[in-house]
């Protein structure tokens, strides 16, 4: 119904608030399927959180403020890494279980939604969700590679635009999600420039230390020595997460 809508046609759109208000009262639907997420519990799904992961799952921008809700949640709880990856898993298999409930034939449009969203995942998240195609869950595995196959070079782009603006400057991590992501030398040329101009857009764009971080930023991914997550790594995210969910 339209009733009650008017607000949501307004531009620059705090969609992290409206999903406090869609959701009730302090957003306790929302902290309720993100508090279990990040425990390792099973999202249950009922007709108001499937509704609810339709909505967020519509577009890049709506799921990309709900994944920092997530990492905002995280940090208050003080979880770990491989908690927080686990709980992307656990949001994403809800979200898709959601879609194939009520729109069958949609999966293809969500996975597009949440690849086109990962800017919002720290370097350390998006190693999680690329160590995860090859999970021992076939459906973690699934998801995973759904996502990540889906994930364009504009969206490369501004996943380093993002990452080194947040955190002024590039991380081994984001160099690593860099050579996963494009492993095509060919293809690699233009994404920092293409990532430079996103970031000049940003509140350290303006920064004077911007072009010298940047340059120092290029040459980290540009380092092509540096393998991928190694399988011990890959082990020891798998273990901490399945111990994280354990002690919970």
């Amino acid at each position: 119904p339209a009733r009650g809508r008017g607000r949501f046609e307004i531009q620059e759109l705090d969609y992290a608030e409206v999903l406090r208000e869609r959701s009730g009262a302090n957003g306790a639907d929302w902290d309720r399927v993100l508090a279990n997420c990040l425990k390792g519990e099973a999202v249950a799904l009922d007709d108001a959180v499937i509704t609810m992961l339709l909505d967020a799952v519509e577009s890049s921008e709506k799921f990309g403020e709900l994944l920092d809700r997530l990492n905002d949640r995280a940090e208050t709880d003080g979880s770990s890494v491989s908690a927080r990856i686990g709980a992307l898993m656990h949001l994403l298999r809800a979200t898709i279980a959601a879609v194939e409930e009520r729109t069958p034939g949609g999966t293809d449009a969500a996975l597009t939604s949440v690849a086109r969203a990962t800017p919002h995942l720290s370097p350390d998240m998006l190693i999680g969700l690329l160590t995860n195609r090859s999970a021992a869950r076939p459906e973690d595995a699934a998801i995973a590679k759904g996502v990540v196959d889906r994930i364009d070079d504009g969206t490369v782009a501004s996943i380093v635009a993002r990452s080194v603006s947040s955190e002024r400057g590039a991380s081994d991590r984001l160099a690593q999600v860099f050579e996963a992501l494009v492993p095509d030398a060919s293809r690699k040329g233009p994404l920092p420039d293409q990532a430079r101009a996103e970031a000049e857009q940003t509140e350290f764009g303006s920064d004077p230390r911007f072009p010298e971080v940047w340059q120092s930023a290029v040459t980290i991914l540009n380092y092509s020595d540096k393998g991928f997550v190694s399988a011990d790594y890959a082990r020891e995210l798998s273990s901490a997460r399945t111990q994280a969910i354990e002690v919970e």
